[in-house]
């Protein structure tokens, strides 16, 4: 298995954080036919209601658990060919209660803090017999960047322990050096997604971060190439979510 967020062949739709610059918003025109952009989740931080990966948790390919109060508006993605899953938990705006959603499913494995985990997000994977990896991390999606399935990129050790410990290959980066709009800095995985399984699409330039070559040349390395999809600095938009759905 891989992960869920790995489409298969080259994307076609995307979940976008409605609040991208004009720029970005340009870019993916050239990547996508479908643009979804996110609806706020007004029952988390104001600076984080946009993030796909706050509300949505691709549980595979094309089916999604969804955050309770915006599920009607996801429910739109099913004209695609897209399954969505009403979540149970409802979010509220203080750590850890608002990370119910934001699960690293990398593919035989999810990463997650087990005790905020939605409950149709947990029972899913036990149908599906993939084990939880229990984590102090609760925002596990946001703090690693899915390379392919067997390369990972995070500056949160623990993770990147854990993932060692299961065989991946992972990169670790300097905290920070990411810009979040409201908070002192982002993180990784809420700057990009996977078009295909050998190309990513980052929101923005790595030079002014301090292991731009590392990142780069682990990517690379990996056979993966990277699109980016603005000049300016890498940003924590909450992920991009790309998904390969029927025309």
């Amino acid at each position: 298995m891989e992960p869920s967020l790995i489409p298969n062949g080259k994307a076609n739709l995307v979940i976008i954080n409605s609040k991208i610059s004009d720029e970005i918003r340009n870019n993916l025109k050239k990547y996508f036919k479908y643009i979804v952009y996110t609806c706020p989740n007004f029952d988390i931080n104001t600076y984080l209601s946009y993030h796909v990966d706050m509300s949505i948790h691709p549980v595979e390919k094309n089916t999604l658990v969804v955050a309770p109060n915006v599920y009607t508006y996801y429910k739109k993605l099913e004209s695609y060919g897209i399954k969505v899953i009403e979540g149970i938990n409802r979010l509220r705006d203080k750590y850890p209660y608002d990370i119910s959603y934001n699960c690293l499913d990398i593919g035989e494995y999810y990463l997650h803090n087990s005790n905020y985990t939605d409950k149709n997000i947990y029972e899913y994977y036990l149908k599906k017999g993939v084990n939880c990896i229990h984590i102090k991390q609760g925002y596990s999606k946001c703090s690693v960047l899915i390379v392919d399935a067997n390369h990972f990129i995070t500056s949160d050790k623990n993770m990147a322990n854990q993932l060692n410990k299961i065989g991946k290959k992972v990169l670790l980066i300097n905290q920070g050096f990411i810009e979040l709009r409201g908070m002192n800095y982002g993180l990784i995985g809420g700057c990009g997604g996977n078009y295909s399984p050998n190309e990513i699409l980052l929101t923005g330039s790595l030079s002014n971060h301090p292991d731009c070559q590392r990142i780069i040349k682990f990517i690379t390395d990996a056979k993966v190439n990277i699109h980016y999809l603005s000049q300016n600095p890498i940003s924590d938009i909450g992920s991009i979510y790309c998904f390969k759905v029927h025309e």
